[in-house]
């Protein structure tokens, strides 16, 4: 496992508001269990796995990339290859105070957002991609390189820039009272 960010920084591996990671998986096995997260996970290379928790009647086929999957932190989940190793994105979020909302953006890509308060998180997975702030120089992404905005992102354009680009934007909102 390959951790991409964590809120509070400091924070171990079992004190952590939010965390997101990439996984290689090599070999059938369960997933770790997480008491009190919510959880996502989208395939980002190989052809996928079979996602099976019998006690919460799941039984997904995960073969799709970038499609998300969310489910309980404490489900217990056993993980079948479809067809040889893989690599997927793994967001964990402590139930109660964020929202996992994992949104695929694929080439062609023109999207404005508007500023946001939560922690916002753009990973570019292949092509280019360009982030127009507000008053600011445009941040230029390729494949592999991301940015984050623990708080308060500014508006902003987002907008492919070549024609395969794939990237992923993953928004940890804050749950209504």
């Amino acid at each position: 496992m390959r951790l991409v960010a964590t809120h509070p920084i400091e924070g171990g591996t079992d004190d952590f508001d939010w965390r997101i990671s990439v996984a290689e998986v090599a070999q059938d096995s369960p997933f770790s269990a997480f008491p009190g997260y919510d959880r996502c996970i989208a395939l980002l290379g190989g052809n996928g796995m079979v996602l099976v928790a019998a006690e919460d009647g799941l039984n997904h086929r995960l073969e799709n990339p970038l499609q998300p999957i969310y489910f309980a932190g404490e489900a217990r989940i056993h993980a079948r290859l479809i067809d040889g190793p893989l690599h997927n994105l793994s967001v964990l979020a402590r139930r109660g105070r964020h929202n996992i909302t994992l949104t695929p953006l694929f080439s062609p890509t023109r999207l404005s957002l508007a500023a946001r308060t939560a922690p916002l998180l753009i990973q570019c997975l292949s092509g280019e991609l360009q982030i127009d702030l507000h008053n600011q120089k445009p941040l230029h992404l390729r494949g592999g390189e991301l940015t984050l905005w623990r708080s308060n992102s500014p508006d902003m354009h987002l907008i492919s820039r070549s024609e395969h680009s794939q990237a992923l934007m993953v928004e940890l909102g804050v749950p209504p009272n």
